[in-house]
């Protein structure tokens, strides 16, 4: 099962500079500070995302330097129990001509002085600063909140180039393994001060908005790239022709693997009815599919709770979180010899991306069994194709467990005699 990371070792650095002494260049950024401030929240033990203690959560906000932001990087990077980290820079950046200063972002804060690069903060610093030694096997996500963010691809030295333009560049992913940079903007634009209706910018004010709605769908925790995703969908809903709002960008390749936040949209079906079990009661959810076996079992009917299980597991009344339900149920019970049967009547007649939700769910309720699930797809009249179809569903998956589980499908097919030939013939 997909959870958030252990808030004993993940840390967070805010950063939202609102306020800039060049005030004939820079212009104040209430917003940036209004973001950081609410990511804070989020954040926290009552937010929904990592749910940190409030000292491993570092806010600086209003009037920040440059060298203030540069140690607080440093500490947060030498914390010894460190495995993940989110840093987040809001305020503003520019370029400069190679004439004036070097190339790459230069973030502003509150001392820097427009014709003074030397007084910013520049994106390189806080390149060499996550891609130390000791930030190795670390999962980072660093968001930046700025105007000319693109092209942030850690690795750049490589000169990988990217879609055919020759003058940009793109990650090389093997370079900086575990750091995922998301930026205000893909291309080299302004980025858009106000998020519509809110106090936050643009861009962080869709990734709050996404990350406190939610995304409709099968799971509970989301990560950094399916929250990407969605506040890409809502910047080009807002505003579809980009005119205003520019197109975020993402570079990394480990984004995926970052679980961001709980899923506020996240609600477990439950079926309005169900079928009626072999006692002529109505079995309407895995409790109460449970209670009839518990029933069953009382009455030394062993053969009626299989018969329970196939009624209750084979219904295309029943929702497939149910089953994932009632296989937890069995599995911590007495019952935890009828485990078969649930796999088997899940599996019969249902299609492959059935039975992978059905797997994703049984992954919710911390149970991985590719033994089991094997067994129960043997009950099709062709269950070697079938589980061809299963395991292209599962390794295409976005759940990291679901990928998994097709690794270890695969290998029980190809070493099983009455599966192989089938299978294999296939797979070639």
């Amino acid at each position: 099962m997909v959870r958030l990371p252990d808030p004993r070792t993940a840390y967070a650095l805010l950063i939202g500079a609102s306020e800039f002494d060049d005030s004939s260049y820079y212009q104040p950024l209430p917003s940036c500070q209004a973001s950081a401030e609410r990511l804070a929240e989020l954040m926290g033990t009552d937010g929904v995302m990592w749910r940190l203690p409030l000292d491993h959560i570092n806010v600086l906000i209003g009037r920040v330097s440059a060298d203030e932001a540069r140690a607080a990087l440093d500490e947060v990077c030498g914390k010894p129990d460190l495995k993940f980290l989110l840093v987040c820079v809001s305020c503003h950046g520019r370029r400069y001509d190679e004439t004036a200063g070097p190339p790459g972002l230069h973030l502003a804060l509150s001392g820097s002085r427009a014709h003074l690069p030397g007084t910013h903060w520049h994106f390189s610093e806080i390149e060499r600063m996550l891609t130390t030694p000791p930030m190795k096997n670390k999962h980072i996500l660093l968001v930046v909140d700025a105007c000319e963010a693109d092209g942030l691809a850690m690795g750049r030295r490589n000169g990988q180039s990217s879609g055919g333009d020759s003058g940009r560049t793109t990650v090389d992913q093997l370079s900086v393994p575990g750091v995922v940079v998301l930026t205000a903007t893909k291309y080299r634009t302004v980025a858009w001060p106000q998020w519509p209706n809110t106090s936050w910018t643009a861009f962080l004010g869709a990734l709050i908005t996404s990350i406190t709605e939610g995304i409709d769908g099968p799971d509970r925790i989301l990560s950094a790239k399916q929250i990407f995703y969605e506040v890409r969908r809502r910047i080009g809903h807002e505003d579809p022709k980009h005119l205003v709002i520019p197109e975020p960008g993402a570079w990394g390749e480990d984004f995926a693997e970052i679980p961001l936040c709980d899923n506020t949209a996240w609600e477990q079906p439950r079926p309005h009815s169900g079928p009626t079990g072999p006692e002529g009661s109505d079995v309407l959810d895995a409790d109460g599919c449970f209670a009839s076996i518990r029933a069953a079992d009382s009455g030394g009917r062993g053969g009626s709770i299989v018969g329970i299980i196939q009624l209750f597991c084979g219904s295309p009344r029943t929702a497939i979180a149910e089953k994932a339900v009632l296989a937890s149920m069995l599995s911590s019970s007495e019952f935890h010899e009828y485990l078969d049967d649930v796999y088997t009547a899940s599996c019969a007649s249902q299609t492959p991306a059935e039975i992978t939700a059905f797997v994703h769910n049984l992954h919710q309720m911390e149970l991985r069994d590719g033994v089991r699930l094997l067994h129960g797809m043997k009950a099709h009249d062709h269950p070697g194709l079938l589980a061809v179809d299963v395991y292209e569903d599962l390794a295409g998956s976005a759940c990291a467990e679901c990928r998994a589980t097709a690794g270890i499908l695969a290998a029980l097919v190809v070493s099983d005699p009455g599966l192989a030939a089938e299978a294999v013939a296939v797979w070639r």
